[in-house]
């Protein structure tokens, strides 16, 4: 099926850890309930993915005083991804899953030449350096 989709090295494995991150990068999900669904989540992947919850965890925090955050201020927005946020994400996901996240994500890469180079050097993918590129690109025009 892999060969016919032409999605070389593509494994039923790939689809769970799509879905475990997912969850854990949203903040309107609970933790036990992506375990619910899940089944079970490895301490070291909560603690990858704790930075995605940490902004809910402080807007929370800010409404204790009993003041109503301001959902529209430029600190609430999604975080822009940045190229170390690329190699982390690239320690725990296939390069294809990073490639579409920087797609669908705000991003704020450093794409000099030199910057480019140090990627590349570092192991990350062709493809998942040309999407941080392209997403650049897309955020200017």
């Amino acid at each position: 099926m892999t060969e016919a989709a032409d999605l070389p090295g593509f494994r039923m494995y790939d689809l769970r850890h799509h879905a475990i991150t997912v969850l854990l990068e949203d903040p309107h999900v609970s933790l036990d309930t992506a375990e619910a669904i899940a089944g079970h989540i490895s301490r070291e992947m909560q603690k990858h993915y704790s930075h995605a919850r940490m902004d809910a965890r402080r807007k929370a925090v800010s409404g204790l005083d009993g003041s109503t955050p301001d959902l529209s201020s430029d600190q609430n927005e999604e975080r822009a991804l940045r190229n170390e946020d690329v190699l982390e994400m690239l320690a725990g996901l296939s390069p294809r899953i990073v490639a579409e996240q920087i797609k669908h994500s705000v991003g704020q890469f450093d794409t000099s030449p030199a910057a480019l180079k140090k990627l590349q050097s570092q192991g990350v993918p062709e493809a998942v350096i040309l999407a941080m590129f392209h997403a650049k690109k897309r955020k200017s025009a």
